[in-house]
Formats: structure tokens, C-alpha cells, sequence
């Protein structure tokens, strides 16, 4: 028995076949790209030494005085993170919360160090709550550019 083609058996997806609310990119999605690309910035700047003396980025700052290569590897995934996220790539997802993870800890660290940095903790617990919703993660399943350009419909709702 021959198999069924994805395509014409289920049928071409439609915007109609997606919620209004899962075809609109999510405000915190942008909020979230363009905090990472300043972050990006910030740390390109830090690396290149044109960073005002205003803005305490200590930690960073001791980083780019012993490996500068790390912290702009560090900013050019920032960057490609940033991208993917506008796009609504699944791999973004992932990436952002692999970032966020690593931030996580580094911030414990400096916690535990005893130099605090209560709002970039605080940002980095509302970005992981804030990704992990059900609505923002079926967003970036139905964007996702690497998916097929078919996918099946959404069941239809059961009735009690």
C-alpha cells in the first residue's frame, strides 16, 4: 500500500486554520530580540572600550579584560538568538533559553559572590516564564521556517 503525501492528504494550512492569536508575533518576543541585541550591543561596546564609565557592567568587564574573544562570542550568538527569535524560529526557543539558563547561573554566582544584580536576575526569570507559556510556544511551533510548509490542521474542538 502506497503511502499518502502529507500534503494532499491533509491539505494546504491556511491563516485560517490558525488562531488570530498565534498569527500576530507576541509583544514580548520583540521586547525580548531587541533586549538581547542591546545586550549584544553593550558587550561589543565593553569589548572595544567605548563603553561609558556610567554603565557598571563590572562582571563583563572583567571578562573582556581576560578573554574579549568568549564575550564577543557570546554577543554574536546574542545576535543570531535576536534574529531567529524576530523570525519565530523553534531554534530560537531553544537558543534563547539555553542564554537564559546560562544567565541564570551566572547571576546566582554574582549572588552568591556577594554582587548582586537583582534586575538582570529579575529579567532573566520573566523571560524564561515569559517563553515557556503555552500560547508564546505555539507560536513559535506554527513559525517555525524550518517546519514544512504544511502542516496538519488544528483538531477540531471536542464537545463535552
Amino acid at each position: 500500500m502506497p503511502y499518502a503525501d502529507p500534503v494532499t492528504a491533509v491539505g494546504p494550512v491556511t491563516t485560517a486554520s490558525i488562531p488570530v492569536a498565534q498569527q500576530t508575533r507576541p509583544l514580548g518576543v520583540a521586547v525580548i530580540a531587541v533586549l538581547l541585541l542591546l545586550d549584544a550591543a553593550l558587550s561589543i561596546a565593553d569589548i572595544l572600550g567605548v563603553l561609558p564609565e556610567a554603565l557598571d557592567r563590572s562582571p563583563l568587564r572583567r571578562i573582556s579584560e581576560f578573554a574579549p574573544g568568549l564575550l564577543l562570542g557570546f554577543a554574536l550568538v546574542e545576535i543570531v538568538a535576536a534574529i531567529w527569535l524576530w523570525r519565530g524560529s523553534r531554534r530560537a526557543w531553544v537558543l534563547v533559553m539555553l542564554l537564559v539558563g546560562l544567565a541564570l547561573v551566572a547571576d546566582l554566582y554574582l549572588w552568591v559572590g556577594g554582587d548582586p544584580r537583582y534586575g538582570r536576575l529579575g529579567i532573566d526569570v520573566i523571560m524564561a516564564f515569559y517563553l515557556n507559556q503555552g500560547v508564546v510556544r505555539a507560536w513559535f511551533e506554527r513559525h517555525d521556517p524550518m517546519l514544512p510548509a504544511s502542516l496538519p490542521p488544528d483538531p477540531p474542538d471536542a464537545a463535552p
